[in-house]
């Protein structure tokens, strides 16, 4: 064996070797990092996908809401969500008028708008909703539509001048610093088939009589006035007795209340704007008096009634971050008529890198903001609906899935460099040894 000098000697493993083993684990850890950020990009394209879907979703569904009649009123009565609930002021009604002769015309009309405040619970659960109609031509009118439980109705004799032998309505008004007030008896309607005997139920009229501060009641009543109540032959509650007095039933009443001023100005020309601009200003007091001691059977001051339908209810359906601002339409300048945001997410946020991390991730689109915009009518004017979706909402889901998935991300490299050093260590070295021993 020739003599070689000691720099000459194999000292370690081939180069070629060291780089064919060394390039495997590294290319081991490069792919285990491509496949955490295909998988980040995959779920961010998802998100968005869905993020977008249920954007589109979440549109349809609010001017569906402001497309049906509830919605409209609530649009065409925006300052009542700032009023307390009691004393009642009128509603604009996105009907014209309202059938009040007709019993089921009245509350298929104020079911569908969705004017009624609810008071009480069970067999006393009563409703009233008190509203005038969009349209000026169907006369300057306030409309009184609501239901009660009371025993079987007591009518007014006729000739009678006493009225507080019968059951009746007590209706008040107050606008522009005067007080308008009517009493109501209940007079049956004998020649209907609700009064004859042994009916489904009784109907009849509630003749109004302006009443004066003092309680005391004019002789003649008001040709204008008109009223109608209906009470069920059923008893509440499944009772067999449907003949007893004491058995409680469901009445249902509609009057159209006269309103002098209202008339007044819609004689004038040019004909002044409707509806008033002083219709949120205006007070309603509506009271059922039982017969003789005159114990209200309902009152609409009572505290505790359940307020229609408002537009603020819609912020329930924002995603965190999604905006909706409605305004009047055709015009820019236009102040909102409301601007609602969703709740905020209390959830923590990523980090800071992985959010970085997350916004170089490659989507088309993402970047663009998303913003819809619909057109709602109404039989007094249109309005436009702007809604502005978020996407920090998928950011967040996104950077929890990406806090997740750096965790496997991280103890996989780890595994990678521990084998690696394992192997450097061990057997790397020990093969390096045994080749300058046997050098």
């Amino acid at each position: 064996m020739s003599w070689r000098p000691a720099w000459r000697m194999p000292q370690r493993v081939p180069l070629r070797l060291r780089v064919l083993f060394r390039g495997a684990f590294a290319l081991l850890a490069l792919a285990t990092v491509a496949l955490a950020f295909t998988v980040l990009q995959e779920e961010k394209q998802l998100g968005w996908r869905n993020y977008q879907d249920g954007f589109r979703k979440n549109q349809a569904q609010i001017v569906a809401q402001l497309r049906h009649p509830t919605g409209q009123l609530a649009l065409l009565n925006p300052s009542t969500t700032s009023l307390a609930t009691t004393p009642l002021r009128p509603l604009l009604l996105p009907f014209s008028a309202i059938d009040f002769d007709d019993k089921a015309k009245a509350q298929q009309a104020v079911e569908m708008a969705g004017c009624q405040l609810l008071y009480g619970t069970g067999e006393r659960e009563a409703s009233l909703c008190v509203a005038v109609g969009s349209n000026p031509l169907a006369g300057g009118f306030i409309y009184t539509v609501g239901s009660f439980a009371s025993g079987e109705l007591v009518p007014r004799v006729s000739g009678e001048t006493d009225l507080s032998l019968a059951h009746r309505a007590r209706v008040s008004v107050s606008l522009r610093g005067q007080t308008f007030r009517w009493i109501a008896p209940f007079e049956a309607a004998v020649e209907s088939p609700y009064g004859r005997p042994g009916s489904p139920g009784t109907r009849g009229r509630l003749t109004g009589f302006v009443e004066d501060a003092n309680g005391i009641a004019a002789s003649r009543p008001v040709r204008d006035f008109r009223g109608w109540l209906w009470q069920d032959g059923r008893c509440l509650g499944g009772d067999s007795a449907a003949n007893a007095a004491d058995c409680p039933r469901r009445s249902f009443f509609s009057i159209r209340l006269p309103v002098d001023l209202f008339r007044d100005e819609l004689m004038l020309r040019p004909r002044p704007a409707w509806p008033p601009a002083d219709l949120d200003r205006i007070e309603v007091r509506v009271q059922l008096l039982a017969p003789g001691s005159g114990a209200a059977l309902f009152d609409s001051n009572t505290p505790g009634a359940t307020a229609p339908f408002s537009l603020p209810e819609l912020a329930a359906l924002l995603l965190p971050g999604e905006s909706l601002r409605i305004r009047k339409a055709g015009n820019d300048a236009a102040p909102d008529l409301i601007a609602l945001k969703g709740a905020e997410d209390a959830t923590q946020g990523s980090s800071a890198w992985l959010n970085r991390l997350i916004r170089q991730l490659p989507v088309d689109g993402y970047d663009q903001p998303i913003q819809a915009r619909e057109t709602i009518a109404t039989p007094l004017g249109r309005y436009e609906l702007t809604l502005t979706g978020d996407l920090r909402g998928v950011n967040r889901s996104l950077g929890a899935v990406a806090a997740r998935v750096s965790w496997f991300v991280g103890a996989m490299l780890a595994a990678i460099l521990l084998t690696w050093l394992v192997i450097e260590l061990s057997m790397i070295r020990r093969i390096t040894l045994l080749t300058r021993r046997a050098a």
